[in-house]
């Protein structure tokens, strides 16, 4: 099964798909290259909430964590807007919350979310980390190796 079917087959609420102009102006707005995966995924699904069954370990923290929400482009939902998401992080110093390049793409159900870094040539590229109040966790090298952490079968 294709990922983004995988991911959407797990989602009680999906948006649609967003035009390649929007991820395009989105990417430029921000100064970031998202990864091909990722990527791929918001030209298919624009964001929505999950159906709760996505977990996954966290071995550095020593826990389990949930998605609750992918965040989209020009979703009708703030709280799944990564547009507005970004906003509200520049405007709260981005850099104090997330290290520069580190996007939030979802959100898990106690509020900490999963950034994926878009800085284009990074030897982190591409890599999916947690950001929780008090820590910063490595989770996966890719948006696809997390996804198979979720379940996806590859």
């Amino acid at each position: 099964m294709k990922l983004n079917d995988w991911i959407r087959s797990h989602m009680h609420s999906v948006f649609d798909a967003v035009a390649e102009e929007r991820v395009a102006s989105l990417e430029r707005d921000i100064g970031i290259t998202l990864p091909r995966d990722y990527r791929s995924l918001l030209l298919e699904i624009k964001g929505g909430k999950t159906n709760g069954d996505l977990v996954f370990d966290v071995p550095d923290l020593g826990r389990d964590f949930g998605v609750n929400a992918f965040f989209g482009i020009d979703t009708p939902h703030k709280s799944c807007n990564l547009g507005d998401i970004t906003l509200l992080l520049a405007n709260d110093s981005i850099e104090a919350k997330f290290h520069n390049h580190w996007l939030p793409f979802a959100r898990t159900p106690e509020g900490c979310f999963l950034c994926i870094n878009a800085k284009d040539g990074s030897n982190r590229y591409g890599m999916v980390v947690i950001k929780t109040p008090a820590a910063w966790a490595f989770v996966a090298n890719s948006f696809e190796e997390f996804c198979r952490l979720l379940g996806w079968p590859g």
